[in-house]
């Protein structure tokens, strides 16, 4: 699902909605969204990082990805 999909599932409700995450596909938990972050998903290593440009925010180099498979990603936390 990208951005605009998600956008248009958004459409109709009310702002005051709680937005609560399922901890896994089985629905075994669930939690409020705590926070959302821009970052790059990696698909080969099923794992998200930083973009570059988080370092101007004192973000760790180590922690952020340039590589040329990265994909725009917004992380929800939970």
């Amino acid at each position: 699902m990208n951005v605009g999909e998600f956008k248009k599932r958004l459409e109709g409700i009310s702002d005051d909605t709680a937005i609560i995450l399922s901890r896994d596909e089985e629905g075994n938990g669930f939690g409020p969204l705590d926070s959302v972050e821009k970052m790059v998903y990696i698909p080969d290593w099923g794992e998200v990082r930083y973009p570059p440009e988080a370092t101007e925010n004192g973000c760790d180099p180590e922690d952020c990805y340039d590589g040329d498979d990265g994909v725009k990603a917004l992380v929800l936390w939970p």
